[in-house]
């Protein structure tokens, strides 16, 4: 029986090997376009979504600065807490609290940083009986009634705020109360 010797095998390119390789990339490049658009797509239902809690809280966990709007006024810090309808932020000079559905929010980009933090109270109201409770000073500045007070909140009640300041005892609508103002005590 004779014995057949092994040949060696040898590759040559083909002339379809190069059509081959521009068809992969062809469908690789379709493949990431459609990938990219899926994930835009998606971005932009999340976007859709969110409420102006969301968007602060977001800023807040990446360190984000933000500036704070409303009734001609404006403060810009760092995001300290975000509750269910206000959130806290640290400005120079002053910590801020605001109603979220009364102001604009616009966010400057953190390169590090963020944080996550409870808030104080879920609710303004809550967060308001508790100034009620320590007494301090603090400044009410209001949408509706445009007002702007400093004083001691006496007394949150069903609907609104019974509020003492230096010339008078002001009574003030809940739904009113846009930022709650206190100086940064150092």
């Amino acid at each position: 029986m004779p014995v057949e010797s092994a040949k060696s095998v040898t590759w040559e390119p083909e002339e379809f090997d190069e059509l081959a390789a521009e068809l992969r990339r062809r469908v690789g490049a379709e493949f990431r376009e459609e990938a990219e658009e899926v994930e835009r797509l998606a971005l932009l239902q999340r976007r859709r979504r969110a409420g102006m809690r969301e968007v602060a809280e977001m800023a807040m966990h990446r360190g984000d600065q933000v500036t704070i709007r409303g009734g001609g006024r404006e403060w810009t810090g760092g995001l300290e807490t975000v509750g269910e309808v206000y959130l806290g932020l640290r400005a120079p000079g002053a910590l801020v609290e605001a109603r979220l559905n009364h102001i604009a929010l616009a966010v400057h980009p953190a390169r590090a940083g963020g944080q996550s933090a409870r808030p104080l109270s879920t609710t303004l109201r809550a967060r308001l009986a508790e100034f009620e409770q320590t007494g301090e000073t603090i400044t009410l500045i209001t949408s509706g009634p445009d007002l702007e007070e400093t004083g001691v909140i006496e007394v949150v009640a069903t609907d609104h705020i019974d509020f003492l300041t230096s010339a008078a005892r002001i009574y003030l609508p809940l739904a009113a109360v846009t930022f709650v103002v206190r100086p940064v005590l150092r």
